[in-house]
């Protein structure tokens, strides 16, 4: 495996990542929240909640929670969405 290919494999996220990234994302425009806002309001670094939302990162369960209660989202719903979005129910 080329070291490109294996970076490429490494950053492809799970189906649960990208389902959780477009829900938090959905909600974020809905909102008309900016990346900066969202992290502004989060405390966290805008590259970090950019990487987040565009699953390019998997979020950790605490900074999950924080942005989902900066989104005004039951963190169990979305999961529970996600999940279903991504076939696991």
């Amino acid at each position: 495996m080329t070291a490109l290919v294996a970076v490429a494999s490494h950053l492809e996220a799970d189906p649960l990542t990208r389902e959780v990234a477009r829900l938090l994302t959905n909600a974020r425009k809905e909102r008309g929240m900016t990346f900066r806002e969202l992290a502004l309001k989060t405390g966290l670094g805008q590259a970090t909640v950019v990487r987040y939302l565009y699953g390019e990162r998997t979020t950790p369960l605490d900074a999950f929670v924080i942005i989902c209660d900066a989104l005004q989202l039951d963190p169990a719903v979305v999961i529970a969405e996600a999940q279903r979005g991504a076939g696991w129910q």
